[in-house]
Parts: structure tokens; C-alpha cells; sequence
């Protein structure tokens, strides 16, 4: 399974760019915290649909975001040098982003009402029938 989540800062604002039949995409770059050092991962992400929208509208370079999707590799050849490069990046399925104090006015707008909460269920279960129990 290809499966990526990291949580860091945008290193630069989203930038869109067109796909298919009139569609936008977004990509944008993405520290995350190293903590054996004190340097930054990087990662580029690229996504489309709705986290594209998301991140065009909501996400600025600095804030703090979560992103979820599958690494390929790009590449590349660089149009100075002639050189082929290749890069790690991330096609995000999921976008999700956390206002900063000097954005709030950007946030998606919070839930009005909160959702009842559900009653605990009236069955028990027993241990041996927890398939996750040690024994």
C-alpha cells in the first residue's frame, strides 16, 4: 500500500494549474519537522478535485496543514544544465488545513450546532471475544 500522511507548514502559497476537461489543480510545497536535526523535510505536493479547491481558497504559505495521498516519483530534465533530476512528491487525496491567528478570517466558517452525542451501547464484551486482546 502507497499511503503517505504528513503534517507540516506550506513553504509557499498553493498555486493552480489546469487539467482535464477545464478542472484546476493545486501544488504547493510542504516542510516537515526532521527530528533528529533541526532542518525541514520537504515535500512537493500536487492535488486536484476538492482538496485542490481547498487549499486554493484556504491554504497560505506558513500555515499548518495535514496532507494524506500516495509518492511517485517525478522526473525530469532540467532546462539549464541539460541534467535528468527526479524528486519524491506527494498526490494528495486529502487536504486539510488549520487557520493561523493572522488568517482566521479565511477559516472555513465553524459547525453552528454540535452533533448530539450517541448513547454508549448497552452490550458488553467479553475478552475472549476482543480479537485484539492479548492473551
Amino acid at each position: 500500500m502507497n499511503v503517505l500522511t504528513i503534517a507540516g507548514r506550506l513553504g509557499r502559497d498553493p498555486e493552480p494549474f489546469p487539467y482535464g476537461d477545464g478542472k484546476q489543480g493545486a501544488r504547493f510545497s510542504m516542510a516537515v519537522n526532521n527530528q533528529r536535526n533541526d532542518d525541514a523535510d520537504w515535500f512537493r505536493v500536487t492535488c486536484f478535485g476538492q482538496s485542490a479547491d481547498f487549499a486554493l481558497r484556504f491554504l497560505h504559505k506558513g500555515d499548518p496543514a495535514v496532507v494524506s495521498g500516495r509518492v511517485e516519483l517525478d522526473q525530469w530534465e532540467d532546462k539549464q544544465s541539460g541534467e535528468k533530476r527526479s524528486a519524491l512528491a506527494l498526490v494528495a487525496d486529502r487536504v486539510d488545513g488549520f487557520a493561523s491567528k493572522r488568517e482566521e478570517g479565511n477559516a472555513p466558517a465553524p459547525r453552528q450546532q454540535k452533533p448530539k452525542q450517541q448513547a454508549a451501547p448497552d452490550w458488553q464484551m467479553d475478552e475472549e471475544e476482543d480479537p485484539f486482546h492479548d492473551q
